[in-house]
Formats: C-alpha cells, sequence, structure tokens
C-alpha cells in the first residue's frame, strides 16, 4: 500500500490494497497423492481500518483485530514457508 501511496492511488480508489499477481503466494499441497500448485493472492488490504480497531482496543476496550494466539499462529506459518523455501522441499504443518 505504501508504493500505491507513492503513485498517488488513495483509499478512495477502487485499485487500492490489491497486490500485483507477481506477489502471489504459490501453494503447494498433495491431492489425492498428486501434487498440487496454486497461487494465492492477496485479499484487498486496508491498514487504515486495521489501526483504527487496534485504536478501540486499546482505548475502548474493544477486542482486537487479531488476537494474540491467532498472531502466533501466523508467525509460526510464515516460518514453515521460509523453512519451506530455504530448504525447497514441502513442509508439513499440524494444526
Amino acid at each position: 500500500q505504501e508504493n500505491q501511496l507513492k503513485a498517488g492511488i488513495t483509499p478512495n480508489d477502487s485499485d487500492y490494497g490489491i497486490e500485483e499477481e507477481l506477489y502471489a503466494g504459490k501453494l503447494s499441497h498433495n491431492e489425492n497423492d498428486i501434487m498440487e500448485h496454486d497461487l494465492i493472492t492477496s485479499l484487498a488490504g486496508c491498514y487504515q481500518e486495521y489501526y483504527q480497531q487496534l485504536y478501540a482496543s486499546i482505548i475502548k476496550d474493544h477486542n482486537p483485530p487479531v488476537t494474540a494466539s491467532a498472531g502466533l499462529m501466523v508467525i509460526k506459518l510464515i516460518e514453515k514457508a521460509i523453512q519451506s523455501n530455504t530448504l525447497t522441499q514441502v513442509i508439513s504443518i499440524t494444526p
């Protein structure tokens, strides 16, 4: 979103928060003993809304936009993705 803002795209523009396809993630998974590869594009983002919710959680005692446990799970998933990329192999993830 930072580059979009620098380019003059604002949160009011329909293209705001949409990443280019070259930044899509590649998900490799086994379906019925067949390795499949899917491109996963990010949903349109809007950090302004996130920070408004974070503010409300701190100042108004609302629920945070992301729980600590959800944040931890995302960090673990990112670490597994980095490990998979480094080793160039599929890494199993257990819930």
